[in-house]
């Protein structure tokens, strides 16, 4: 969209009341970091990915990065991003919005000046406001997911999981690739094959990819976003189709739970919420749906 075009659309926006004139998104500097650890801190269950990036990395430790934020009148943080992956020719790879829908739209506004974002997660309602207010293209794919949650580990069958090393390599691009097209019908190697490749190699170099061995075979996979005093989050649950039914997405999760709940008071994940079979799987093993949330995929 040109920007006579945008700034159209921006004033009629501000007309309806969408857009308040008065109040605009801001990107964080490092000096916000107590304001935004209290804003997150808020809702630790919905946040923990949020939490562990501001933890590990701060506001601006963690390149092509960034946080944005709404503020009310009297300076109190009401709607926060954070884009990662950002690109001058794609904008954001990943949105994670949080907070109060109604402040959403300065949000998009704001995002959509940056090139927007390809993929974006969180809460319905806050996503799902920050989406329109960007005005770009349609989501190609919309689902909506489960947040669940687990405090404890249910006792069950378990296996031999561990971090995977770059022997494993072909194999967990082969799952995570796969994982993406059973899920959501996206390859991820269609358009920027050596990219996403790179991407399972820094995964694996920075210990986030956890694998399990049956018989000497690898048969489960499982990847694990940054951790924090807050909790972690898994995702990525793939296990090749001549072992589904067998209960093995159940014990290899139950064994990464395991693991983390040693260190971290608790673990969340998301979950298409028409993927029964996987939300039966996590429910057994002690998770519970806490939230709703969306992901739109653009």
């Amino acid at each position: 969209m040109n920007s006579a075009l945008r700034m159209n659309l921006h004033i009629y926006l501000e007309g309806l009341g969408i857009i308040r004139p008065d109040v605009s998104a801001t990107r964080l500097e490092p000096s916000s970091f107590d304001r935004l650890s209290t804003f997150l801190e808020r809702d630790p269950v919905a946040h923990v990915f949020a939490l562990a990036v501001l933890e590990n990395w701060g506001l601006d430790g963690l390149p092509g990065t960034e946080w944005w934020g709404v503020h009310d009148e009297e300076g109190v943080l009401k709607t926060v991003v954070f884009g990662g992956e950002w690109t001058p020719d794609g904008g954001f790879g990943l949105i994670v919005p949080m907070g109060d829908p109604k402040w959403a739209a300065n949000m998009g506004a704001a995002l959509a000046a940056r090139g927007g974002g390809a993929w974006m997660v969180g809460e319905c309602a806050v996503v799902d406001a920050i989406w329109a207010s960007m005005d770009g293209p349609p989501a190609r794919w919309t689902s909506r997911q489960h947040l669940m949650e687990a405090r404890s580990v249910t006792p069950g069958r378990t296996l031999d999981i561990r971090q995977a090393v770059q022997s494993d390599v072909n194999w967990v691009h082969t799952a995570a690739r796969q994982m993406l097209i059973d899920d959501l019908g996206i390859d991820p190697t269609q358009d920027e094959p050596l990219k996403f490749e790179r991407r399972v190699e820094a995964a694996i170099a920075s210990g986030s990819e956890y694998v399990a061995v049956h018989d000497g075979v690898l048969v489960y996979r499982a990847k694990v976003g940054p951790k924090g005093r807050h909790g972690a989050q898994i995702g990525g649950v793939w296990v090749p189709p001549a072992v589904r039914n067998r209960g093995v997405a159940q014990a290899g999760t139950r064994t990464l739970l395991t693991q983390l709940m040693d260190e971290y008071p608790r673990v969340t994940l998301h979950v298409r919420e028409t993927n029964v079979p996987a939300i039966q799987s996590y429910l057994g093993v002690g998770f519970q749906h806490v939230r709703d949330f969306r992901l739109l995929v653009r």
